[in-house]
């Protein structure tokens, strides 16, 4: 690289969305990434964006594999990268940091969904096999209810698909040990969507050192935590973690 050709930024961020989730359940970071310069790529994964049907057949390898596609792009314009991911994003995240840590400073993630509170979940594999359509409960995902009315989340999912993300929470759950990149968990305790005690299970058994790892609980929101009351305390979490990445500080306090 000669003189005159300026550098890539040293730091991007991957943001990621959760099952039945839309890119505005996470959108609400990009505004800070962009006031700070940090590169990002915020990618819709397989079976969103369109209809709930479209999530039957898809599984949890295609969502690892479009995020890790976002992840090989976003580093072509930057050298590093912190993964950002909400609910199944979380779940992605922390896979990506176990398999391939290599140019990754840091994982943050919202509502991790590592154990989902469904009904009769140890059914889910059987109950898979019928291809059918199970209720969300959009309103769980919100404390503040004024969001439901204008929250783009899917309203209906496969059993196959909600199988396969409890399945992959499982398979995270056994490698957090192999996580030793810097940890941002962030939680609440009113989530309705998924287990909240997990976030501490995720912070004590992943690999990290512990003071590259910070545990935050965030008691005014719902489980859609980029979108509700503490929305924008939870966006400064998450950026000043990225910054404490790029600068290779401790994040714990």
């Amino acid at each position: 690289m000669s003189a005159d050709t300026p550098s890539q930024p040293p730091v991007g961020c991957l943001v990621l969305h959760g099952l039945t989730s839309s890119l505005a359940t996470v959108s609400n970071l990009i505004p800070y990434l962009d006031e700070r310069g940090i590169p990002h790529a915020m990618p819709l994964l397989r079976g969103h964006g369109t209809a709930p049907e479209d999530l039957r057949g898809v599984a949890w390898h295609h969502w690892y594999d479009d995020a890790a596609h976002a992840l090989d792009e976003l580093l072509t314009r930057c050298d590093r990268a912190v993964v950002m991911g909400l609910s199944m994003g979380g779940v992605v995240a922390l896979h990506l940091a176990a398999q391939r840590p290599e140019r990754m400073v840091g994982v943050a993630t919202a509502a991790a969904a590592l154990r989902l509170q469904v009904a009769g979940r140890f059914l889910l594999r059987a109950l898979a096999r019928s291809g059918r359509l199970m209720p969300v409960a959009v309103g769980n995902a919100f404390a503040d209810e004024s969001i439901v009315a204008t929250a783009t989340n899917y309203p209906t999912v496969p059993l196959s698909a909600v199988a396969s993300l409890a399945a992959f929470g499982a398979l995270v759950e056994r490698e957090l040990p192999r996580v030793r990149v810097p940890l941002l968990t962030l939680y609440t305790p009113r989530d309705r969507v998924v287990v909240p005690g997990m976030a501490r299970v995720i912070h004590a058994r992943a690999g990290t050192p512990p003071a590259r790892k910070r545990l935050l609980a965030f008691p005014d929101s719902g489980h859609e935590m980029l979108m509700d009351r503490d929305r924008a305390a939870v966006c400064a979490a998450i950026v000043a973690f990225i910054e404490a990445c790029r600068a290779d500080r401790p994040v714990a306090v």
